[in-house]
């Protein structure tokens, strides 16, 4: 597992928590062990998926119809960790990779039923329409 510190991907382990400028802990996503994680993270069992909100931020390159998501910047309401999903290394197996419990990040980004939050609107949605068919 990976934090990002002082401008550098450090293990977590490497990582002091207490001397970071926030209690949250931001993880970069770029293996499947860790998009397993991720989902457990924003979407515990323990919690109904409706009493969820999640936080999402794409960035990448002329977005929109025609671009390419390169970070999916994605947090939940009953998480401490803000996930950075490197799409880029991870490709559609970000979006599409199965976890143990059945789950999917197209699922949970589909799920009319939990609540999202996206900044810069427009062209985010734009994407998850047009370029991957979400929503």
């Amino acid at each position: 597992m990976r934090a990002y510190k002082g401008g550098q991907v450090q293990p977590v382990s490497a990582v002091n928590q207490s001397s970071m400028a926030s209690k949250y802990t931001t993880i970069v996503a770029d293996t499947i062990t860790l998009i397993n994680e991720l989902l457990a993270d924003i979407l515990p069992d323990a919690f109904d998926p409706q009493a969820v909100t999640l936080a999402v931020d794409l960035e990448g390159i002329k977005l929109c119809r025609h671009g390419k998501i390169s970070i999916v910047q994605i947090m939940s309401c009953v998480s401490e960790v803000v996930w950075l999903v490197d799409v880029t290394r991870l490709g559609s197996q970000a979006f599409d990779h199965v976890d143990p419990h059945g789950r999917t990040l197209r699922m949970i980004l589909e799920d009319t039923g939990i609540k999202k939050v996206f900044s810069l609107f427009s062209c985010e949605i734009q994407h998850l329409l047009w370029i991957l068919g979400l929503l």
